[in-house]
């Protein structure tokens, strides 16, 4: 019970579950990175690992929805990292250069991503990360800063390799996402009011974003089952709309709904009870629901085999 109310408090600070990953992918990198310091020693250990695994996090951005873009965003972010510190550094010294230097380099940065917008915010963490390293590597030294960006790569690398070992849990994030569009359409089917379709419509996009990040072989009835719910959606839309839904329908659909919800929640197969009438509502409803239950259910025999 605790477990459970537990899970529903993070479900409504959290709704897609990407902290909770970005979490759990700290913890995992901060051990991997305690076992590797165990093993090189770097001087000024606290810095190198923040600086490596700091890129680990950053590919965890929502907007960053592709495996490979991943890999590359991150390596790129070693580079630029390195760059950082090394101008960062070199500089510190004097005053007035140093603040003509290091404007440059985040103008330089600003326009290399401005096709990509969603990226800014890494520019942000590089300089602040570049600021922090003035409190360890505060010398013009050529040698030392050239040591310290080696310790850098080598810790980068080990960061590297252990994201491509993280667990894929991408797929909870679709999950949750469906859920959530669940939930929001039940609450304008039981109010008949479409004014939280903007909700559902954000819910269906993070469903959208987390699949091509998925990493399973039923990523098939994965996106079918996205398409299908959106069609689902547009059928309750246009049945509120049309203002003309008796109670013992709304009660149906809404059941309909929480058989869907309860299935996917508790990962178990969808065994949908069709109520046939002669009411083009629910023979609608029937027919969109046994699409739903055909492919979430070979989701299931795929996960359980």
């Amino acid at each position: 019970m605790f477990t459970l109310k537990l899970n529903k408090l993070f479900e409504r600070f959290d709704p897609y579950g990407y902290s909770r990953l970005m979490g759990f992918k700290a913890v995992y990198t901060a051990i991997i990175l305690y076992i590797a310091n165990m093993l090189i020693q770097p001087p000024l250990a606290p810095l190198i690992m923040l600086l490596s695994a700091a890129g680990a996090l950053i590919i965890e951005m929502p907007t960053i929805n592709n495996l490979k873009k991943k890999d590359l965003i991150y390596l790129g972010y070693l580079i630029l990292i390195s760059i950082t510190v090394g101008v960062f550094s070199s500089y510190i010294p004097f005053n007035i250069v140093f603040i003509i230097a290091v404007s440059t380099w985040g103008y330089l940065l600003y326009i290399a991503l401005q096709k990509q917008p969603s990226l800014f915010p890494i520019v942000s963490i590089l300089l602040m990360l570049g600021i922090m390293s003035l409190e360890a590597i505060n010398t013009a030294n050529f040698f030392i800063i050239l040591t310290e960006i080696k310790y850098i790569w080598a810790f980068g690398i080990i960061v590297f390799f252990a994201h491509k070992f993280f667990p894929n849990y991408y797929h909870r994030m679709w999950r949750n996402a469906v859920l959530r569009n669940l939930e929001e359409t039940s609450y304008s089917l039981n109010n008949i009011n479409n004014a939280n379709s903007k909700k559902i419509y954000k819910h269906y996009l993070a469903m959208i974003n987390t699949l091509p990040i998925i990493r399973v072989g039923h990523l098939y009835n994965i996106v079918k089952t996205t398409r299908l719910i959106n069609q689902y959606n547009f059928f309750i839309y246009g049945e509120i709309d049309k203002s003309s839904v008796d109670l013992p329908t709304i009660k149906i659909l809404q059941e309909s709904i929480k058989q869907i919800y309860d299935a996917i929640y508790n990962g178990d197969y969808l065994e949908y009870k069709s109520i046939e009438l002669d009411n083009k509502t629910l023979q609608t409803n029937n027919r969109l629901i046994n699409k739903i239950s055909l492919n979430w259910n070979k989701i299931c025999i795929a996960v359980s085999s």
